[in-house]
């Protein structure tokens, strides 16, 4: 099963750049990190519980898992 996109398998060039404008740059994880700290999760997930079906997205990945994980018998 996978659940991930080749979108980027390979592309050296991508992830030399992101290692060395974000993984090697303090500045860049620091507005990350602010980023998530001032992210207002409570705006798409009030109750704070994320298992919540009400705020859980459908995704294409999470579909399969589902069939995957179906009882045989039925």
């Amino acid at each position: 099963m996978k659940l991930t996109t080749d979108y980027y398998q390979g592309n050296t060039e991508f992830f030399n750049d992101m290692v060395k404008n974000i993984k090697n740059n303090p500045v860049a994880i620091k507005q990350i990190y602010e980023g998530f700290k001032s992210f207002d999760w409570k705006k798409y997930v009030p109750s704070g519980n994320f298992q919540d079906e009400l705020y859980k997205p459908v995704t294409e990945s999470m579909i399969k898992s589902q069939n995957m994980n179906m009882d045989k018998i039925v």
